[in-house]
């Protein structure tokens, strides 16, 4: 397994990962998100911006996963601690490559490109009916700092 910085040739393997991720989210919360086709101009922002990055995994030289990322700050608030930290916008494994490592050697690598820039931590969020991710995540050293709830009418 490699993992290496997306570049533009890599957008349809990008856009790909990228729609199975939006479908997995619509199957674990369809009241939140629905089966979408992702646009090349969401994703062009990460291959061109100095603050962001996309991490893709290749297995057998097929593209397996990726990790978005974004450099961010805390807001500017009297009562917030001041953070630079990396966000990870999105993660996602081929559901026929997972439980292999291909998941914690993208956290390890993204938690290197933050090191690398000098940020604080890494932050990500993931919905409560996504277990697998949430394992994954825990057993990758992350705790949880913030509930997010939501009340529908």
């Amino acid at each position: 397994m490699e993992i290496r910085t997306a570049v533009p040739e890599d957008m349809p393997a990008l856009l790909e990962l990228t729609h199975m991720l939006y479908d997995e989210a619509a199957r674990l919360q369809p009241y939140n998100y629905r089966p979408a086709d992702p646009q090349k101009e969401a994703l062009l922002p990460f291959l061109t911006s100095p603050d962001r990055t996309i991490l893709l995994a290749e297995h057998d030289g097929t593209p397996a996963g990726l990790a978005a990322l974004a450099e961010q700050r805390t807001e500017s608030l009297c009562y917030v601690t001041p953070h630079r930290y990396a966000r990870l916008v999105d993660l996602i494994v081929r559901a026929d490559l997972r439980e292999i490592g291909i998941g914690s050697s993208l956290l390890d690598a993204a938690k290197d490109w933050a090191r690398s820039r000098g940020l604080e931590h890494l932050e990500l969020n993931t919905l409560p009916e996504n277990r697998d991710a949430a394992r994954l995540y825990e057993r990758n050293g992350f705790e949880s700092s913030l509930i997010r709830m939501q009340y529908r009418f």
